[in-house]
């Protein structure tokens, strides 16, 4: 796809099960290699009092600030 490579996508899912949320994820990453397959991408599935953590852990993932 032509123009900028300088966007992102950040998700936040409240009220799935786990089940649910793995599901969501390999689809995520089945879409992310078909659209975008030399995009760096990071996803994490965790507690919301988590949040913090997982969003750490996803951006020093793709060796962000």
């Amino acid at each position: 796809m032509a123009g900028n490579k300088d966007r992102e996508l950040t998700m936040v899912v409240p009220g799935l099960s786990k089940r649910e949320a793995i599901k969501l994820k390999e689809r995520l990453v089945r879409e992310k290699k078909r659209i975008a397959p030399f995009a760096d991408a990071s996803v994490a599935i965790g507690q919301r009092e988590d949040f913090a953590k997982l969003a750490g852990s996803c951006i020093r993932k793709l060796g962000r600030k």
